[in-house]
C-alpha cells in the first residue's frame, strides 16, 4: 500500500501550480493500494552539515543554518493544500524548522482545517516549548530511529556541534512524545539508510534499545538520558498508529473483524526474545487482503496451510467469535 507525496523543494514552483498538480494526482490515484493524499515540504538541509535551521547557533560555526523554503512559503503551501483536501507533511531537521512547521499548522487550524492530519517527519531536533505544542495540538509525528541514535558517529557530532545539554534536551524526542500521548509512527528514510534498515522489526529494535541494530556490539544507547520505548509501544508505531497517519485505521493496522487481512506471521514472539534479538526474527508468512504473498517452508504447519479451510489463499477471514485483538 503506497502513499506517494509530491514534494516541494524547488522554490521556483508556485504554490498554486504545485498544489494544483498534487490535487490532480490525488484524483487520479485514489484507492487503497495507491493513493496521493498529502504533499511534502522539504525546507532545509541536514543538521550534520550545519545547514538545518536552529534557534541557537551551532557551536562549531556560530551560525544558525538557513531555510531553503522560507516559513512564509511553507505556511502558504499548508493552507492551499488543506483547502484542496490534501494533508501536509513537513520535513524538519532543525528545531527552528520544527517551530516553523508548527506555526504553519497553527495557521491552518485557525483557518478551519483543524481536522486535517498535517504531520512532521523526522523531527530530529525540537525545543521543549514546541514539544509541548506538538502534544497539545495533537500533531502526528513520523520519526526514523536511525537518525536519532549513534549510527555513523552522529552522537559525537551532536555533542560537538550543539553541546551536551541541548542534545539531551532536544535530540530524538520521539520516545518521550509517545509517552506523552502523541501519535507517532516509525519507519526508515529510503534514500538515507541501508536497505536492511527498512524492515519494521529493525525499526522496532532500534526504538526499544535506542541503539543501532546494524552496529550491534559497538552501538551504545543514545541520547544517554533518553529512555527507549517498550516493545508494545514500538509495535504500535509500525501498525495501528502508522495506519492512522495514512487515514486507513478503519481498514488496516490491527486484527479486527471487518478489516483487511494484512497479516505478518513471525518465527518468534517479539515480546519474549531479548531486545537485541528483535531484528533477527524471521518473517514466516505475509498476507495482504487475505492472500498469502510470502511463505517459507517452516511456516507450513497445519494451521498455516493455505490448503486448509481455516486459512485459504485469497479467502482469509478473522473469526468473529474472537473478542481479543491479540487473539
Amino acid at each position: 500500500r503506497v502513499r506517494p507525496m509530491p514534494i516541494y523543494k524547488d522554490t521556483s514552483a508556485t504554490v498554486k501550480g504545485f498544489v494544483g498538480y498534487a490535487a490532480r494526482m490525488s484524483k487520479k490515484y485514489d484507492n487503497d493500494i495507491l493513493r496521493v493524499q498529502s504533499i511534502k515540504i522539504h525546507p532545509e538541509g541536514n543538521w550534520t552539515a550545519g545547514a538545518a535551521p536552529m534557534l541557537e547557533p551551532y557551536l562549531h560555526t556560530g551560525k544558525t543554518g538557513s531555510f531553503g523554503v522560507e516559513p512564509k512559503r511553507s505556511k502558504a503551501l499548508v493552507l492551499a493544500a488543506n483547502k484542496a483536501g490534501l494533508n501536509t507533511i513537513i520535513h524538519t531537521d532543525g528545531d527552528a524548522s520544527a517551530r516553523a512547521a508548527l506555526d504553519a499548522f497553527t495557521a491552518a487550524n485557525e483557518a478551519g482545517y483543524g481536522k486535517m492530519r498535517n504531520a512532521i517527519h523526522h523531527l530530529i531536533w525540537v525545543h521543549p516549548d514546541d514539544f509541548r505544542r506538538i502534544v497539545d495540538m495533537k500533531v502526528p509525528i513520523n520519526s526514523t530511529p536511525g537518525f536519532g541514535n549513534d549510527w555513523g558517529g552522529q552522537d559525537r557530532q551532536a555533542y560537538e556541534m550543539l553541546g551536551y545539554k541541548r542534545t539531551e534536551e532536544r535530540f530524538c524526542k520521539y520516545p518521550d512524545l509517545v509517552r506523552a500521548g502523541a501519535t507517532v509512527s516509525l519507519s526508515a528514510d529510503v534514500l538515507s539508510t541501508p536497505l536492511t534498515s527498512q524492515a519494521p522489526l529493525f525499526v522496532v529494535e532500534a526504538a526499544v534499545t535506542m541503539m543501532e541494530p546494524s552496529e550491534q556490539g559497538s552501538s551504545k544507547p543514545f541520547p544517554k538520558t533518553r529512555k527507549g520505548l517498550t516493545v508494545e509501544q514500538a509495535i504500535r508505531t509500525v501498525t495501528i498508529d502508522a495506519a492512522w497517519q495514512v487515514k486507513m485505521e478503519d481498514k488496516i493496522g490491527s486484527l479486527e473483524v471487518g478489516k483487511y487481512a494484512d497479516i505478518v506471521v513471525l518465527e518468534a514472539n517479539p515480546f519474549e526474545v531479548e531486545p537485541l534479538e528483535i531484528e533477527e526474527i524471521d518473517v514466516l508468512l505475509t498476507m495482504m487482503d487475505g492472500k498469502i504473498h510470502h511463505q517459507v517452508d517452516k511456516a507450513a504447519p497445519d494451521e498455516l496451510n493455505p490448503d486448509k479451510p481455516s486459512v485459504r489463499s485469497g479467502d482469509f477471514k478473522i473469526d468473529p467469535a474472537s473478542k481479543s485483538k491479540k487473539d
